[in-house]
């Protein structure tokens, strides 16, 4: 999604660019679709990360770089494979822990 965002933005540009004389006042279908697409993201963030989750993501994610880490370090790669691996990343983390107040 994060691509296809982009390649809108790229579009809303070049439509104001032509259409609204380079500013972002006039009517604009790209900005339209972009709200929407953002909008989606938001929601499943918000309902994959309910605080019980959260609190359990949290617990999984310390047992691991615990059972991975060498001299107070885990190796870059195999952060990245697990980040692949489980769907989700360190900051979803980190924010859904703020927004419970964990």
């Amino acid at each position: 999604m994060e691509k296809e965002i982009t390649d809108l933005k790229e579009k809303m540009v070049e439509y104001d660019n032509i259409y609204n004389e380079g500013n972002n006042d006039g009517y604009n279908p790209y900005r339209d679709k972009i709200i929407v697409i953002q909008d989606r993201i938001f929601d499943a963030k918000d309902v994959t990360w309910t605080k019980e989750v959260t609190i359990n993501r949290r617990k999984e994610w310390k047992e691991w770089v615990l059972a991975n880490n060498e001299n107070g370090k885990v190796d870059g790669k195999l952060v990245s494979t697990k980040i692949n691996e489980q769907g989700w990343n360190i900051q979803q983390l980190k924010e859904a822990v703020e927004k419970h107040n964990l």
